[in-house]
Protein backbone atom coordinates (compact mmCIF):
# COMPACT_ATOMS: atom_id res chain seq x y z
CA UNK A 1 0.00 0.00 0.00
CA UNK A 2 1.41 3.36 -0.97
CA UNK A 3 1.70 6.06 1.67
CA UNK A 4 -0.41 8.49 -0.35
CA UNK A 5 -3.29 5.97 -0.36
CA UNK A 6 -3.35 5.77 3.45
CA UNK A 7 -6.59 6.36 5.32
CA UNK A 8 -5.13 8.84 7.80
CA UNK A 9 -5.13 12.44 6.58
CA UNK A 10 -1.74 13.16 8.13
CA UNK A 11 -0.07 10.39 6.14
CA UNK A 12 -1.81 11.51 2.95
CA UNK A 13 -0.62 15.04 3.62
CA UNK A 14 2.98 13.94 4.17
CA UNK A 15 3.00 11.74 1.09
CA UNK A 16 1.13 14.10 -1.22
CA UNK A 17 2.00 17.42 -2.77
CA UNK A 18 0.16 19.46 -0.13
CA UNK A 19 2.79 19.39 2.64
CA UNK A 20 1.40 22.47 4.42
CA UNK A 21 -2.03 20.86 4.74
CA UNK A 22 -3.98 23.59 3.05
CA UNK A 23 -6.18 21.12 1.24
CA UNK A 24 -8.33 21.50 -1.83
CA UNK A 25 -10.81 23.82 -0.09
CA UNK A 26 -8.12 26.35 0.74
CA UNK A 27 -6.83 26.28 -2.83
CA UNK A 28 -10.23 26.64 -4.47
CA UNK A 29 -10.96 29.66 -6.68
CA UNK A 30 -13.58 30.84 -4.18
CA UNK A 31 -11.13 30.98 -1.30
CA UNK A 32 -8.44 32.58 -3.44
CA UNK A 33 -10.91 35.35 -4.27
CA UNK A 34 -11.17 36.18 -0.56
CA UNK A 35 -8.05 38.32 -0.47
CA UNK A 36 -7.32 40.41 2.55
CA UNK A 37 -9.57 43.43 2.41
CA UNK A 38 -6.74 45.57 3.73
CA UNK A 39 -5.40 45.91 0.19
CA UNK A 40 -8.52 47.74 -1.01
CA UNK A 41 -9.75 49.28 2.27
CA UNK A 42 -9.93 53.04 2.77
CA UNK A 43 -8.58 52.75 6.32
CA UNK A 44 -7.47 50.00 8.68
CA UNK A 45 -8.14 49.93 12.43
CA UNK A 46 -5.02 49.69 14.56
CA UNK A 47 -4.63 46.60 16.70
CA UNK A 48 -5.46 46.68 20.42
CA UNK A 49 -3.39 43.57 21.09
CA UNK A 50 -0.58 44.68 23.47
CA UNK A 51 2.03 42.62 21.63
CA UNK A 52 1.49 44.46 18.32
CA UNK A 53 -0.09 47.72 19.49
CA UNK A 54 1.59 51.08 19.52
CA UNK A 55 2.36 53.15 22.60
CA UNK A 56 -1.08 54.80 22.76
CA UNK A 57 -2.88 51.45 22.84
CA UNK A 58 -0.39 49.93 25.28
CA UNK A 59 -0.81 52.78 27.74
CA UNK A 60 -4.55 52.18 27.89
CA UNK A 61 -3.91 48.48 28.54
CA UNK A 62 -1.52 49.42 31.35
CA UNK A 63 -4.13 51.75 32.85
CA UNK A 64 -6.68 48.94 32.78
CA UNK A 65 -4.18 46.63 34.47
CA UNK A 66 -3.65 49.17 37.25
CA UNK A 67 -7.39 49.71 37.63
CA UNK A 68 -7.97 45.95 37.81
CA UNK A 69 -5.23 45.51 40.43
CA UNK A 70 -6.66 48.32 42.55
CA UNK A 71 -10.15 46.89 42.21
CA UNK A 72 -8.95 43.44 43.22
CA UNK A 73 -7.16 44.74 46.30
CA UNK A 74 -9.97 47.11 47.24
CA UNK A 75 -12.63 44.43 46.94
CA UNK A 76 -10.64 41.97 49.00
CA UNK A 77 -9.94 44.57 51.71
CA UNK A 78 -13.60 45.58 51.85
CA UNK A 79 -14.67 41.94 52.14
CA UNK A 80 -12.30 41.27 55.01
CA UNK A 81 -13.32 44.44 56.89
CA UNK A 82 -17.02 43.58 56.69
CA UNK A 83 -16.57 40.08 58.07
CA UNK A 84 -17.04 39.27 61.72
CA UNK A 85 -13.65 38.62 63.39
CA UNK A 86 -14.58 34.98 64.00
CA UNK A 87 -15.36 34.47 60.31
CA UNK A 88 -12.35 36.52 59.12
CA UNK A 89 -10.07 34.08 60.90
CA UNK A 90 -10.76 31.53 58.12
CA UNK A 91 -9.44 34.07 55.60
CA UNK A 92 -6.17 34.47 57.49
CA UNK A 93 -5.29 30.93 58.58
CA UNK A 94 -4.49 27.68 56.82
CA UNK A 95 -4.32 27.08 53.09
CA UNK A 96 -6.89 29.77 52.31
CA UNK A 97 -4.87 32.34 54.26
CA UNK A 98 -1.68 31.49 52.35
CA UNK A 99 -3.44 31.72 48.99
CA UNK A 100 -5.13 35.00 49.92
CA UNK A 101 -1.82 36.49 51.11
CA UNK A 102 -0.40 35.68 47.68
CA UNK A 103 -3.46 37.27 46.08
CA UNK A 104 -2.62 40.50 47.93
CA UNK A 105 1.05 40.56 46.89
CA UNK A 106 0.68 39.56 43.24
CA UNK A 107 -1.46 42.55 42.10
CA UNK A 108 1.13 44.89 43.56
CA UNK A 109 3.90 43.10 41.66
CA UNK A 110 1.80 43.04 38.49
CA UNK A 111 0.92 46.72 38.73
CA UNK A 112 4.55 47.65 39.36
CA UNK A 113 5.65 45.59 36.38
CA UNK A 114 2.98 47.14 34.17
CA UNK A 115 4.04 50.67 35.00
CA UNK A 116 7.81 50.32 35.41
CA UNK A 117 8.43 47.72 32.70
CA UNK A 118 6.44 49.41 29.96
CA UNK A 119 9.22 49.07 27.38
CA UNK A 120 10.42 45.59 28.34
CA UNK A 121 8.35 42.75 26.90
CA UNK A 122 9.43 40.02 29.36
CA UNK A 123 8.53 42.33 32.25
CA UNK A 124 5.13 43.07 30.68
CA UNK A 125 4.46 39.35 30.22
CA UNK A 126 5.48 38.60 33.82
CA UNK A 127 3.29 41.47 34.97
CA UNK A 128 0.29 40.09 33.11
CA UNK A 129 0.91 36.63 34.52
CA UNK A 130 1.13 38.08 38.05
CA UNK A 131 -2.19 39.88 37.60
CA UNK A 132 -3.84 36.77 36.20
CA UNK A 133 -2.45 34.59 38.99
CA UNK A 134 -3.58 37.13 41.61
CA UNK A 135 -7.12 36.95 40.34
CA UNK A 136 -7.05 33.15 40.37
CA UNK A 137 -5.57 33.13 43.89
CA UNK A 138 -8.40 35.33 45.12
CA UNK A 139 -10.99 32.94 43.74
CA UNK A 140 -9.17 29.85 44.96
CA UNK A 141 -8.64 31.41 48.39
CA UNK A 142 -12.13 32.70 49.07
CA UNK A 143 -13.79 29.38 48.28
CA UNK A 144 -11.82 27.25 50.80
CA UNK A 145 -12.10 30.06 53.37
CA UNK A 146 -15.87 29.93 53.01
CA UNK A 147 -15.85 26.18 53.45
CA UNK A 148 -13.59 26.47 56.52
CA UNK A 149 -15.82 29.11 58.09
CA UNK A 150 -18.93 27.01 57.39
CA UNK A 151 -17.32 23.99 59.06
CA UNK A 152 -16.41 26.03 62.16
CA UNK A 153 -19.49 26.17 64.45
CA UNK A 154 -18.30 29.37 66.12
CA UNK A 155 -17.94 31.13 62.76
CA UNK A 156 -21.53 30.20 61.95
CA UNK A 157 -23.31 30.73 65.28
CA UNK A 158 -21.56 33.89 66.57
CA UNK A 159 -22.50 36.09 63.56
CA UNK A 160 -26.08 34.74 63.63
CA UNK A 161 -26.43 35.62 67.33
CA UNK A 162 -24.93 39.07 66.75
CA UNK A 163 -27.42 39.78 63.94
CA UNK A 164 -30.30 38.54 66.09
CA UNK A 165 -29.23 40.76 69.00
CA UNK A 166 -28.98 43.78 66.69
CA UNK A 167 -32.51 43.13 65.41
CA UNK A 168 -34.01 42.80 68.87
CA UNK A 169 -32.13 45.83 70.21
CA UNK A 170 -32.95 48.04 67.22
Amino acid sequence: MALRDARWPVLRQLAGTDRLGRGAAAKSPGSLALLARMATADWVVKSTCPSVAGEAESSSVRRLALLGALGELGGQTLLERRLEPVVARAYLEGRAGRVLRASRALPLAGAAGATLGARNRPVRVASGMALLTASACTRFGVFPAGIASAEDPAATIVPQRARMERRTAG
